[in-house]
Formats: C-alpha cells, structure tokens, sequence
C-alpha cells in the first residue's frame, strides 16, 4: 500500500503513464503558484514508480521537483530532486516524496535519464501539494 496526498487536478505535474526513456519534462509543462506563491513556503510531490529499468547497471534517474520565475524554466530558482541509480539498493519501485521551497512563480516536474538505456515509469499521476505559511 502507498501512502497517498490529497489530491487537486489542479496540482498535478505529470499525468503520463508511459515509460521515461530520456531527460524531459513531465507531461504537465508547469504548474503557476500564483503571484502570491510566497505564501507557499513549502511544495510537497508524491512521485510514484511503478517501474524503473536498471539490468545494464548504468542507469541513473534524477527526478526533480523545480521552481522558476518564468514558464520556460531558463532560470532555476530552486529545486528539489533525489537520484536513482541502477547500482543502488533504493533503485526500486515505490513512492518517492520531494519538498521544495518555491522561490520562483512557476513548478514543473523534471526527470533526467542516462546509461545505456533508461527507462522509467510513473504510474498515474504525479502530485504536488502546497502547504501555507503560518
């Protein structure tokens, strides 16, 4: 059993099923936190793997939850990810949680793939969650 968020439609950022084979964006270009994002110290995103390739032993997978100013996203204000790697025990099937603080307007998914031929699946939905100030 996976432990779950709530879950807003509005939040999600990535709504794909079908396998990652190369670094991209999620399916979701981006979400817009409003001009009031400030008031959201810290985003939350739950990121199921449903499968994840690691039989040539080189593969690598940087999943990351980034914030920007702007929607092309040229500028990283702050990011958040956690790295997978084929010769690593954690290299497994599972829910994955990642915590930014949002320093920029915008938050997009990002997973950068490598090794000989990666391949990574998020199953479902990827959902972020925003928690206010106090």
């Amino acid at each position: 059993m996976l432990l779950q968020f709530a879950r807003d439609n509005g939040l999600i950022l990535d709504a794909g099923s079908a396998a990652i084979t190369t670094s991209a964006a999620g399916s979701v270009a981006y979400i817009d936190l409003g001009a009031n994002y400030a008031n959201f110290p810290l985003v939350i995103a739950q990121i199921n793997v449903t499968a994840i390739k690691v039989a040539d032993t080189d593969e690598t997978y940087t999943m990351a939850i980034q914030t920007s100013d702007t929607t092309n996203f040229t500028v990283i204000r702050s990011t958040s990810n956690i790295l997978l790697r084929a010769t690593d025990s954690t290299a497994v099937v599972g829910a994955y949680f990642l915590a930014v603080n949002p320093r920029g307007r915008y938050l997009r998914f990002y997973t950068t793939n490598a090794g000989t031929s990666p391949s990574v699946t998020f199953g479902g939905k990827i959902y972020a969650n925003t928690y206010p100030g106090s």
